[in-house]
This record gives C-alpha cells, sequence and structure tokens, in this order.
C-alpha cells in the first residue's frame, strides 16, 4: 500500500490531537511526506531510513544524530505484515518514548480503515458499472461479467431521488445496508443519475417485497429520504434488461403517483397505471393546465386531496368530513367551488373522469 501526502498529513494531524508533539510520517525512501511542523516536509530523514532498513524502532538522542532528523522516537508502519513508511515523534525522549506504541497501532488502524473504505468504493463503482453497462445493452464494454448475471432469473427495481442530496457516504451506506439485508451475490445496487436502482437475481415477489420495504424504512428513518419504487416483470435474457428496466420506471411512476400507501409497485400488478404511465408527460401536464387552470396555486393541493378522498370514500360527504376535520357544509361548498372553477362535476361519473386524469399528473404535494 503506497501512502499518498494527502493521507499521511491527515493522520498526523488527527495524531497530533492526541499528543502535543510534532508528529511525522516518511515514505520508504525516507522522505517526510506529511508533517505538524510543515517546515520539515519534503526533506530527507535519515534516521528513518535506517527505521526501515532495520524494521525496528529508531531513538534519537540528538538533533545532529543523522540528517534531517531531530531528537525523539521513530517506529516503522506496518500494512499487511509489509513496512510501508515511518511514523515519528520529535521531542525529549522520556516524553515522546512513552507515546511511540499508542501512536503507531493508532497509524496502523487509520491506514486500514483506509484502505477498506477505498475498496469498497471501487467496488461500488465496479458494480455500477456493470449495472450501466446492463441497462444501457454495453455488456461489450465489460471486462468481466458474473456468470449468475447471465443465469439467473432477474428483477429490476427503481426509485427516484434527488442525487444532489445525498452525499456519497449516505448513498454508500444506502447501498450497505441492501446488500446486507438479502441474499449475498443475489443483488446489483447502484445510483444512476437521479435513479436508485437495485438489479435482483431472484424471482421470488415476497422477498423483493420485504427487502425493498427494508429499505424504504431505512432511507425514511435514518436519512429523511422517502423512496416508491417500480419492479419489472422477472425476465431472464440479459440482452433484454433495457426493456425491462423500462418497466421499472413506469412501475415507479405509478408508485409516485399513488403516494405512501403503495410504496413497491410491481409492473406485473399494474391495470390502469399501464396506460397512464405510457403517455407523454408534457401532454399529461397540457390536460392538467388547461382542466385547472382558473384554480389558485395555492389552493391546488387542497382541491386535490379533497377530490382523492372523494373517490376514496365514493362520495361520501360524512367520511371525508371526518377525515378532514371539517363541517359537511364546507365538503360541499368546496365541491360546489370546484364544479364552478372548473366547469366539471365530481359528482358526474363522466367529469369525474375528466378531472381525475387532471390530478393525475400533478405533482404539488
Amino acid at each position: 500500500m503506497k501512502i499518498n501526502t494527502e493521507l499521511a498529513q491527515k493522520i498526523v494531524e488527527s495524531l497530533r490531537d492526541t499528543i502535543e508533539q510534532d508528529i511525522n510520517f516518511i515514505d520508504n525512501d525516507g522522505i517526510i511526506i506529511a508533517s505538524t511542523d510543515h517546515g520539515r516536509i519534503n526533506s530527507l530523514h535519515e534516521g528513518a531510513l535506517t527505521c526501515i532498513k532495520e524494521g525496528t524502532t529508531i531513538a534519537i538522542n540528538s538533533d545532529d544524530e543523522y540528517t534531517g532528523a531531530k531528537k525523539g522516537v521513530n517506529l516503522p508502519v506496518k500494512f499487511q505484515k509489509e513496512i510501508v513508511g515511518v511514523i515519528g515523534i520529535s521531542g525529549e525522549l522520556e516524553i515522546v518514548e512513552k507515546y511511540g506504541d499508542i501512536i503507531k497501532k493508532m497509524t496502523e488502524i487509520l491506514l486500514r480503515e483506509e484502505w477498506i473504505n477505498e475498496n469498497a468504493s471501487a467496488d461500488i463503482e465496479n458494480k455500477k458499472l456493470i449495472v450501466e453497462s446492463i441497462l444501457n445493452s454495453k455488456l461489450y464494454e465489460l471486462d468481466f461479467l458474473p456468470k449468475n448475471l447471465e443465469s439467473d432469473a432477474k428483477n429490476i427495481a427503481v426509485a427516484k431521488i434527488n442525487y444532489d442530496a445525498l452525499d456519497f457516504s449516505t448513498r454508500k451506506n444506502l447501498i450497505r445496508f441492501a446488500e446486507s439485508n438479502f441474499t449475498k451475490n443475489k443483488l446489483y445496487v447502484t445510483f444512476l443519475q437521479n435513479k436508485f436502482i437495485v438489479i435482483y437475481l431472484d424471482s421470488n415477489k415476497t422477498n423483493i417485497n420485504e427487502h425493498l420495504k427494508l429499505l424504504i424504512n431505512q432511507a425514511s428513518k435514518s436519512y429523511n429520504v422517502y423512496l416508491n419504487f417500480g419492479v419489472s416483470s422477472t425476465y431472464h435474457r440479459i440482452s433484454n434488461s433495457k426493456t425491462f428496466y423500462t418497466q421499472a420506471i413506469r412501475s415507479q411512476k405509478w408508485s409516485e403517483y399513488k403516494g405512501r400507501k403503495s410504496p413497491v409497485i410491481f409492473y406485473k400488478d399494474m391495470e390502469l397505471g399501464l396506460l397512464l404511465t405510457s403517455l407523454d408527460d408534457k401532454d399529461l401536464y397540457e390536460y392538467s393546465y388547461k382542466v385547472l387552470k382558473d384554480i389558485d396555486l395555492n389552493e391546488l393541493k387542497e382541491y386535490k386531496e379533497l377530490f382523492l378522498l372523494y373517490g376514496k370514500y365514493n362520495g361520501s360527504i360524512s367520511a371525508i368530513a371526518d377525515e378532514m376535520f371539517m363541517h359537511k357544509n364546507t365538503i360541499q361548498y368546496r365541491l360546489n367551488k370546484l364544479e364552478s372553477l372548473t366547469g366539471y362535476n365530481p359528482r358526474n361519473f363522466n367529469d369525474y373522469l375528466v378531472l381525475w386524469f387532471a390530478f393525475f399528473n400533478l405533482k404539488i404535494d
């Protein structure tokens, strides 16, 4: 493991908080690549070279004992049984020697943590490349494709996210949570643009549904992120992935419309959603605008809630009034006003359908 200057500087500054002495990190060429005494950076430390050569702690009693060295203690730092550098503490020996082993162990722990993080990041990027190649039909760009990706039954799950609102650490934690709560090597998880994507090598609907709900709960509870997933039909040929990815996107759109009561929707369970998600968003928006344009923007959300409850309770004014904590006369007044503003009476079946389609694509929640 080659230690870069940025990591080395982060280590010495972190350790400096533990003891009130200057700390240096020296590479295997004897060059001080990081130090809390910035004037010593990039200078040769012959004491460290001896430390590396002998593989043991070197105590320095005076500043002129080794070229470029100051009195203090220098210890070899090991990673996977190999010396990767030297950690040095400057100061009077009777003061700094007692810190030597502690600082050495802390340095090795920090290096191990960095290595784990680097490998985790590399694994995440590798899986992202695999998923991206699968969904864009560019498998020829991959040097290696796991055998089970071709042979196992597959389902694709998609949720929309605000990518910029999730930092790398949050995205990594969600990926790790997803992976650790499903059968090993049976899913590929990544973020692509504004989508959170899971490819399941599993056709069991119950397993997938339970896993996605667990993931939704974790995202909401730990990161205040709410997810609605759409899931494709099961398929086998990996070359067909793009088609089934489109299914997942359409299912997600329908799940998003239905809200938190339907956080996971499978493509094969869609009915009316099959029709509505096939329509162009621009056309739907223009339709909604034409029907609802005379309603004040500040009141649209209230009218949408009222209208959806009207459908939920089959026009029962009493049930709507109870849920909205309003008098029945107020509900009647608002329904009449909705008709006055739009020209469509929700009590009439044909007019109800016109209003339902108009509110369908209205993103105001």
